[in-house]
């Protein structure tokens, strides 16, 4: 394109030539595929993935997972473990529970944890999840395996009902185990089982089978 001269009386433009500039279309879900295919992680050391999602295009892809980065409380906790020390965290994953439910035991199916730090963190020492590991499968329902067998599981296998179980407990029946938790209920142990289920099938009779 050739402009005039100043101070020109016809002022029109002239094309010389033209040039053709490429535009290249940006697709947001290739690039949130490439992004994630990439695999971006959580810097505070814990290997988990970090999910791109197509708002990270604009506002950038976080470098940690939420609750995960460098705060206080993060960097309390990791100096623990650097110790030697579980948190309640890994200790009920380790268990196989809540940590509601680890709470609720504290106290009751062992002494209370000790507090450290401003933010009082509960502690617990590798030597304590063996014994912990114990009370919780003698002494509740809880956890992957369990010894004792509740009164309803009982009652399903001697085919009646909990109340005609429960009303000859510490009688004609062994008087099992009352536990409060996860709930108060009673349990048993399998041999206990056993001569339950044995003696009500004999004594007792099952429930009738209801034909449809």
């Amino acid at each position: 394109m050739v402009l005039p001269k100043p101070g020109a009386s016809d002022p029109h433009l002239h094309v010389v030539g033209t040039v053709r500039v490429p535009s290249e279309k940006f697709c947001l879900s290739k690039w949130v595929e490439e992004e994630n295919l990439h695999g971006h992680y959580c810097q505070c050391g814990c290997g988990r993935r970090i999910r791109v999602l197509a708002w990270h295009r604009a506002r950038g892809i976080p470098r940690f997972l939420r609750a995960h980065g460098p705060t206080g409380l993060t960097k309390e906790t990791a100096r623990y473990r650097a110790e030697g020390y579980l948190t309640a965290t890994d200790v009920a994953r380790q268990l196989g529970i809540g940590q509601t439910t680890l709470r609720r035991l504290e106290g009751k199916l062992f002494e209370q944890a000790p507090r450290r730090g401003t933010r009082k963190i509960r502690v617990f020492t590798p030597d304590q999840l063996p014994e912990l590991q114990v009370l919780l499968k003698k002494e509740t329902l809880l956890g992957p395996a369990p010894e004792l067998i509740p009164l309803g599981e009982v009652a399903r296998r001697a085919g009646c009902c909990r109340n005609t179980i429960r009303a000859r407990l510490g009688k004609e029946l062994p008087a099992g185990r009352l536990l409060t938790h996860p709930r108060t209920s009673f349990a048993f142990t399998p041999e206990e089982a056993e001569q339950i289920v044995a003696w009500i099938k004999q004594y007792v009779g099952t429930r009738p089978t209801r034909h449809t």
